[in-house]
């Protein structure tokens, strides 16, 4: 299976130019997001506070930027000896270590330094200042934790799947109290709607005969959904899980306050620069992918097509990924499609 990625002349040149004008060498750069929960599925939270030494990305400038600054956006912090540099709307702030609380700060707590990002507990835990307001995250466990065991934040929320449990989703659901950490399991059957339920922000999903059942533990009761088996239900009829969303062959379909919304694909695939009303609308048909970019369809064939093979739109791009791991990148040209292969990062090994 290929799996087709559309991308326009004008967004890519658009990324070409930000690309140019941030590469620089860096002296140390590291990711604003850490992977948290490993392969048991948890949830990560944010990570920061800054890294020493030398090495990272080419993303950092060279020498430690004035605050307040302009920048073009970048994929993580930057370090400069003791000072940690982040670009956060779009301007530069910087802080040093000693500036941090000596005591994690609570929840909302006033700050004064807007994007300043200190760590606690080791670095499980990560402040930040947003909107001059402390706002924490926590690294997950990489497995379930026993329960009673000591978690670093108070609500904060992990998920894990568990292979002998039924139906999907994160299976397990475990929350941090102020009495440690409290694991729950999603039942075997879905639970009645309005029956109670131990850990808020569980999701289990629910296979029956008439369809699929989503629920969801809030506020300790169960709300429940169920998407119709066939056939997409009426647009505006009601529905009891906000946020749902069913798929279908041709449509896809949320609960919305209460109601469901869908949004139907043209029955047969459009023509690539064909009129659209819905953006961002993906359809996919046997023959290719198409998407809604504003007004207008952008059409890729499901596979990467030969090198000078005809192509009806000069200009239009698509990607295509190999089951190899690889990229195909494909562009239409006067004298036809132009494509070019990437190889996977590890050479597919």
């Amino acid at each position: 299976m290929k799996t087709v990625h559309m991308t326009s002349i004008a967004s890519r040149v658009a990324m070409t130019l930000v690309v140019l004008g941030t590469m620089s060498a860096a002296t140390s750069c590291s990711s604003d997001e850490a992977d948290g929960g490993g392969a048991q599925g948890g949830s990560a939270g944010s990570a920061g506070g800054g890294t020493s030494g030398t090495g990272g990305t080419s993303d950092c400038p060279t020498t430690q930027p004035a605050v307040s600054t302009a920048c073009m956006g970048m994929p993580g912090t930057c370090s400069f000896g003791a000072t940690t540099c982040d670009c956060d709307d779009m301007v530069w702030t910087c802080w040093d270590a000693a500036d941090c609380p000596t005591a994690q700060p609570a929840d909302d707590a006033a700050c004064t330094t807007e994007g300043m990002q200190c760590p606690f507990q080791g670095e499980v835990v990560t402040c930040e200042c947003e909107d001059l307001a402390w706002e924490c995250d926590a690294d997950c466990p990489d497995v379930e934790p026993a329960a009673g065991a000591a978690c670093p934040l108070v609500d904060q929320n992990c998920g894990y799947d568990s292979a002998d449990a039924p139906g999907g989703g994160e299976e397990v659901e475990c929350s941090c109290t102020t009495s440690g950490w409290e694991c729950s399991s999603c039942p075997t059957t879905a639970p009645a709607a309005g029956s109670a339920c131990p850990v808020d922000g569980q999701g289990c999903d629910f296979d029956t005969a008439t369809g699929e059942v989503e629920c969801e533990c809030q506020a300790g009761i169960w709300a429940c959904g169920e998407c119709p088996a066939d056939t997409p239900p009426a647009a505006g009829s009601t529905c009891t899980l906000d946020g749902q969303e069913c798929g279908y062959d041709l449509a896809e379909c949320e609960c919305t306050a209460g109601m469901w919304a869908c949004e139907t694909c043209p029955v047969t695939a459009p023509t690539h620069g064909s009129a659209c009303t819905t953006d961002n609308q993906d359809c996919e048909y046997p023959t290719g992918e198409c998407q809604c970019e504003g007004t207008l369809w952008e059409c890729c064939p499901a596979d990467a097509p030969a090198n000078g093979s005809a192509c009806a739109t000069v200009g239009q791009s698509c990607g295509f990924d190999t089951t190899a791991g690889g990229d195909i990148d494909c562009d239409c040209e006067a004298a036809g499609w132009a494509c070019m292969e990437d190889p996977p990062p590890d050479g597919g090994v």
